[in-house]
């Protein structure tokens, strides 16, 4: 931060492997489990004291894919965070997010978080993947100035670019 505070911006990540021996051809199969879970924001005083912390609860779960569509994007303009990752569109009928769909790849929605100056979050849906006829993908989407970002989503040999523009 510009007053030597800092913010912290995380997710719980891990990868769980599994082996599956065939003992009749003597040879084994491996599958990995990509989990991104919940999103966590500290925003640290200058002094070190955390001043707030906050979870964003959010279910990502995938298997042998690296975790491809999986994670989130941030973008800071002026006192607000910005977090965009795919979600279930069945996690917005629901108002407290206790119960988490995962996320379902083409069938999903890009989730907009936004977070205040003072850690309390909304969460709102942006777009249905289907509907860009691709699926988004977080970790290659980058903030490109102080009040828009770059989202990039592909689906096979398709691939789009989107702008979003911050007030």
């Amino acid at each position: 931060r510009s007053d030597g505070g800092a913010l912290l911006i995380g997710e719980q990540y891990y990868v769980e492997e599994q082996v599956y021996r065939d003992f009749i051809t003597n040879t084994f199969r491996y599958e990995y489990i990509y989990y991104y879970n919940d999103i966590i924001v500290v925003n640290i005083q200058p002094t070190g004291e955390i001043e707030w912390a906050t979870r964003i609860p959010k279910r990502q779960i995938t298997r042998n894919d690296g975790g491809y569509y999986s994670s989130y994007a941030h973008a800071i303009v002026r006192d607000k965070i910005y977090l965009i990752f795919n979600d279930n569109y069945r996690n917005f009928n629901s108002s407290n997010r206790t119960r988490l769909y995962n996320y379902n790849g083409r069938e999903s929605i890009v989730a907009l978080a936004e977070i205040s100056i003072d850690g309390q979050w909304t969460l709102a849906p942006l777009f249905p993947n289907r509907e860009a006829e691709i699926v988004t993908r977080p970790k290659v989407s980058r903030q490109t100035g102080r009040k828009e970002m770059i989202l990039f989503g592909e689906l096979g040999r398709s691939f789009r670019l989107g702008k979003l523009e911050f007030e």
